[in-house]
């Protein structure tokens, strides 16, 4: 993965600020609903959803904290463990609200970042997918890279990583298109989920070794 990690690299230099401007919000996505696999990929899918329940995020320029939003689907204080599935720029909320959909149990943080930013916004664009990645509902992360954005995923994986958290990678790029990502991402984080599930009920004493 040397060459993404260089990549990357030379893509925040270029990033850095040469002069005072103002950043345009970016426009909310949305996610295809029922959509196919392939139409998704095309992004031809001409119904739309409010709004993903499995959604840790608001979709909105101003983040949620920890404490303030709903937690995915466990709003009964289970205190389930779920897999986060984490995209690292805005044009990954979709196909991430869909692995989400296609892993029962999981979470998916849709935000607005991660595309166009300077460093500063790069820093606390980063700093906020680690917060997100801290809550404590949060079990594992599957983080979803498109392959051209600011935020480098391997350092993100490292950082969330220091946390004690299982966490994987998946570029969109590297995995070869929307379509094979979304199949390998939903196995994964069906994986992923059923690990936690499996740990929390040997916990209890409820399962078998």
């Amino acid at each position: 993965m040397e060459w993404q990690a260089t990549f990357y690299r030379q893509v925040n230099s270029m990033m850095q600020p040469k002069a005072a401007g103002t950043r345009k919000s970016m426009p909310t996505p949305r996610v295809p609903a029922a959509a196919d696999e392939q139409s998704l990929a095309a992004g031809t899918a001409s119904e739309q959803l409010p709004h993903n329940e499995n959604s840790i995020g608001q979709q909105r320029d101003s983040l949620p904290s920890p404490e303030g939003d709903r937690l995915g689907t466990d709003q009964e204080g289970t205190g389930r463990k779920r897999v986060l599935v984490l995209p690292t720029v805005v044009c990954a909320n979709p196909l991430c609200a869909r692995i989400s959909q296609m892993a029962p149990g999981t979470i998916v943080f849709e935000h607005q970042l991660g595309c166009g930013q300077l460093e500063a916004g790069r820093r606390d664009a980063f700093g906020e997918l680690v917060r997100q990645a801290a809550r404590p509902e949060v079990g594992s992360v599957l983080i979803i890279s498109h392959g051209c954005e600011v935020i480098n995923p391997y350092e993100l994986e490292e950082e969330i990583g220091r946390l004690g958290k299982p966490v994987e990678v998946l570029d969109i790029l590297t995995a070869g298109g929307s379509v094979k990502t979304l199949r390998a991402g939903a196995e994964m984080a069906r994986r992923m989920q059923e690990a936690l599930d499996r740990g929390a009920l040997l916990q209890t004493g409820t399962g078998h070794a």
